[in-house]
């Protein structure tokens, strides 16, 4: 008995942890959309690739005109990749 009632616990407060994050995402899309869209996206990469390496650069940088000096790792790609 003692055991359904932890077990029971443990669920109600898991399910009352997710709903006050999800509450506090929400309130802060209201607030700035933009920039909650560009951080769930960037968790969500890093999640499915948590192992590679990323490297963020501006979009009004203009690989042209810019050098990256990557060090370590000499398997860096671009994406798109380069035609």
């Amino acid at each position: 008995m003692n055991a359904a009632k932890a077990y029971a616990a443990q669920k109600t407060n898991t399910a009352q942890g997710e709903a006050a994050r999800f509450t506090a995402q929400d309130q802060a899309h209201d607030g700035q959309p933009a920039i909650t869209h560009v951080r769930l996206y960037l968790e969500a990469v890093e999640n499915v690739l948590p192992r590679v390496r990323k490297i963020l650069v501006d979009p009004a940088v203009t690989l042209q005109t810019t050098d990256l000096w990557l060090t370590g790792d000499s398997k860096v790609t671009t994406f798109p990749p380069n035609p």
